[in-house]
């Protein structure tokens, strides 16, 4: 009897288990336990590609790129009036010499040169400080020049009226302007060609007071006012820098006086 009831049993268990292996298997696939809309393999591949899309965009949205600022320049207009120097010669011409504030070596010039047929060179320009401790005026009070007490820096002004029919400087030409001077004929430049003005720059040379000079003349029709105004700024020759003298004369511009 007691075989009898093992075998039975036996024999029930196998058929019990061999219909749940065919219709509903008791262990589901590992698989089926995820939510079918995010698998797992999808899930960890997805993660990385979000967040790298992520990180390329924030910067562009979020992070501004610093703002570089330019190095303040020099202010040529901080001067220092405390040591300031004013001379005059002959009742038509002066000098105002003002060092500037951050550099005491450099000053402020401004030139009023009246001359006597009615032009007036009335310009300001920073350059080495000490110039217009000594100047003087041609016999015809055409041209004035005024110095260092030591004579290594000397700066040159004259010019007049233009009448109809006078030759302006396009139409004498480079040649013409040069032969004037010692010049170097390849540094010849033309600043400014405009209807109103026409400026040209060139290397000269010279010497006087024994001494061999080097610097640049600087030559402006001023075509509104009908007047020329020519310059030239020299150095003593082992002084020359040809970048420093560019930059003096370059610095020249027309000076207004709201006093005037």
């Amino acid at each position: 009897m007691k075989n009898s009831t093992i075998i039975a049993l036996a024999l029930i268990a196998s058929l019990g288990l061999s219909a749940c292996g065919v219709d509903n298997p008791s262990v589901p696939p590992i698989l089926d336990q995820v939510p079918a809309t995010v698998p797992a393999e999808e899930e960890e591949t997805n993660i990385p590609e979000e967040t790298a899309a992520e990180e390329e965009t924030v910067p562009e949205e979020t992070v501004e790129e610093p703002i570089e600022e330019e190095e303040p320049g020099i202010d040529t207009w901080n001067l220092d009036y405390d040591n300031a120097f004013s001379d005059q010669w002959g009742g038509v011409a002066q000098v105002d010499a003002i060092p500037l504030a951050e550099d005491p070596d450099l000053a402020r010039y401004i030139v009023y040169f009246a001359i006597s047929d009615g032009a007036v060179i009335h310009i300001t320009w920073v350059g080495p400080d000490g110039l217009g401790r000594s100047g003087a005026l041609s016999k015809d009070k055409g041209t004035f020049v005024f110095t260092s007490e030591d004579f290594k820096y000397r700066f040159e002004s004259w010019g007049g009226k233009l009448a109809k029919g006078d030759y302006l400087l396009k139409d004498i030409g480079k040649e013409s302007i040069l032969e004037e001077w010692d010049a170097v004929a390849d540094t010849f430049t033309v600043v400014e060609d405009s209807e109103t003005t026409y400026i040209v720059r060139f290397e000269v040379t010279y010497k006087g007071n024994g001494i061999k000079y080097r610097g640049y003349a600087y030559y402006i029709d001023n075509l509104e006012k009908m007047e020329y105004y020519q310059f030239a700024y020299l150095v003593e020759e082992s002084l020359f820098n040809g970048e420093e003298v560019q930059a003096i004369v370059g610095s020249i511009e027309y000076y207004e006086n709201e006093n005037e």
